[in-house]
């Protein structure tokens, strides 16, 4: 039996979210990396993770029922970074240090180990939005770091809510979202 695919994220609105696909264009049309034009502009709170497919009612009836604390807040952007790894760089938009995203990730991850505590997730949580991966080869990426490390953006998105994404075989597709606690 096949098993699903989820993750979850925050999802930018549709102009910012055009402005980030407009990065990873041109990356895909100078810098030879298309990989990233797959995925939607987002900031992953839990990493894509398996579950079997009758699990499917359980997932998304704990993420709507997810215990959430948080309250709205807003995440800036700022210029751009990158994760130089040897294999497999990216290049990503950089959101500011953001104290309301960690407690979210935090009180998110807790629920979530609590509720399936044989999945292993990263211990390290590096907020980005990624616009290079996977398919950006070594020259491709210094050539593209070089264009991208020092060049300016700035834009900011209200986050008012979390969502549960599932891949269908060939995308990512919003499927449930969880409202953050906005009576605090």
């Amino acid at each position: 039996m096949k098993d699903n695919l989820y993750f979850i994220a925050l999802l930018t609105p549709d102009d910012l979210s055009a402005e980030i696909t407009a990065f990873k264009q041109h990356i895909a049309d100078n810098f030879n990396s298309r990989k990233a034009l797959r995925i939607m502009p987002h900031i992953t709170i839990i990493p894509p993770f398996k579950l079997k497919k009758e699990e499917h009612g359980n997932l998304t009836g704990w993420f709507l029922n997810l215990p959430v604390a948080s309250s709205p807040f807003t995440i800036q952007l700022n210029g751009f970074g990158s994760f130089d790894n040897s294999r497999h760089p990216v290049i990503y938009v950089k959101p500011e240090e953001n104290t309301a995203l960690r407690l979210l990730q935090q009180e998110v991850s807790n629920a979530f180990k609590a509720h399936y505590p044989e999945m292993q997730l990263q211990k390290h949580f590096n907020p980005h939005m990624t616009i290079a991966y996977r398919d950006l080869t070594r020259e491709d990426y210094e050539k593209a770091w070089l264009y991208y490390k020092d060049k300016a953006y700035a834009a900011g998105f209200a986050v008012n809510e979390v969502w549960l994404l599932q891949h269908n075989g060939k995308q990512w597709i919003p499927i449930t979202r969880k409202q953050l606690n906005s009576t605090n």
